[in-house]
Order: C-alpha cells, then sequence, then structure tokens
C-alpha cells in the first residue's frame, strides 16, 4: 500500500454496524459509544494531529524539532503530550505581518 494510499485510510470515519430495532437503528461502533482518548499516535496520525504533511512531519523529526517516538513491538508511536509542547512552542506571527482578509467596499 503506498503511504497516499495509507493517509486516505486514516481519513477515513470508523467503521460503523447498525442493528434494526422496531423502527430505530443504534450504532455499535465502539467510537461511536465511548470515544477513547489516545496518548500516542502512527506517524500519519501525529502528523494530522499537527496539521501538517506526513513528508513536513518526517522533515521536522529528521532535524530533531520534534522528540523522539515511543518503541512499542517495533511500532513507533508519538505521544500527543510531546506533539502538544512542540506545537505550543511555535511563535505567534506578528501583528503587523497578518494579511487583511477584509473585503474593502
Amino acid at each position: 500500500m503506498s503511504l497516499s494510499t495509507l493517509y486516505y485510510i486514516s481519513r477515513l470515519p470508523p467503521r460503523e454496524t447498525t442493528v434494526e430495532l422496531t423502527n430505530m437503528t443504534r450504532s455499535t461502533a465502539l467510537s461511536a459509544v465511548r470515544p477513547v482518548p489516545r496518548r500516542g499516535l502512527s506517524r500519519v496520525e501525529a502528523a494530522m494531529y499537527l496539521g501538517i504533511s506526513p513528508s513536513k512531519f518526517d522533515e521536522l523529526r529528521k532535524t530533531g524539532r520534534i522528540g523522539p517516538a515511543k518503541i512499542l513491538d517495533g511500532r513507533k508511536l508519538y505521544a500527543v503530550e510531546i506533539l502538544d509542547e512542540f506545537f505550543d512552542a511555535l511563535p505567534d506571527e506578528a501583528h503587523d505581518t497578518v494579511d487583511d482578509w477584509t473585503v474593502s467596499l
């Protein structure tokens, strides 16, 4: 599977099954019933969490700007806390350089 295919698949909503209950349907997907907060994200999920592409995430990892991953059975997981610290440390844009998106009448 290509990286772009995996990225697309990771953006799909979770699969759900429905059960007929006398003119009503009920979702039985665990994520629909009880969302589970996650501490570790895959590389593609971590990039999506930060709002960047996987290739930009790789670039930031290579330059050491994003901290190391945790390893679980050979799988790399990126801690949400580390990603939050990285994002919080990014500079804010200066007010004088902000583009004015208002329309002149």
